[in-house]
């Protein structure tokens, strides 16, 4: 368990660092430093959702609160770490997110709510609601992958 909190709070440190790093990205970029940053946070989200998956299965959210909030941070941050020209190389981007802006901020959005309540309920110390939003934040990011980005490998 104690690498588990471990990972939790580096987890969210992930997190909002890939928001930092997202957040500075240059607009004009392409697959230079925009991509680079958008597919750190994608990673460091991973991380960061495995461990407050972790934290929820086992019922002690108590350090729960960093990690969500570093979450919270990336969800707002991704939006803009998709700017014109970089679907290039390397890019796991569908053609769908710049063609379909309103879907894809939609769910962003839609992502960004989910993430602000599992912030909220890891704060307040509530499992119940960290575990029910943790499976929206789970829902919302899987359906924007499943429209937005290229079939991965399994």
């Amino acid at each position: 368990m104690r690498i588990g909190v471990l990972l939790g709070v580096g987890g969210g440190l992930a997190g909002l660092c890939a928001g930092a790093l997202a957040a500075a990205a240059p607009a004009g970029d392409g697959t230079g430093q925009a991509l680079t940053a958008r597919r750190a946070g994608f990673r460091m989200s991973a991380v960061t959702f495995g461990a407050l998956r972790a934290m929820g299965e086992s019922g002690d959210i108590s350090r729960a609160a960093f990690p969500a909030s570093g979450l919270a941070l990336w969800a707002k941050a991704l939006p803009g770490s998709f700017p014109a020209g970089s679907d290039g190389a390397g890019s796991d981007a569908l053609p769908l997110i710049w063609s379909d802006q309103a879907g894809f901020a939609a769910a962003a959005a839609a992502y960004q709510t989910a993430t602000a309540r599992l912030e909220s309920a890891a704060k307040a110390g509530d499992v119940a609601g960290f575990r029910a939003a943790l499976a929206e934040t789970g829902k919302a990011c899987g359906s924007c992958h499943d429209r937005y980005r290229k079939p991965q490998p399994k």
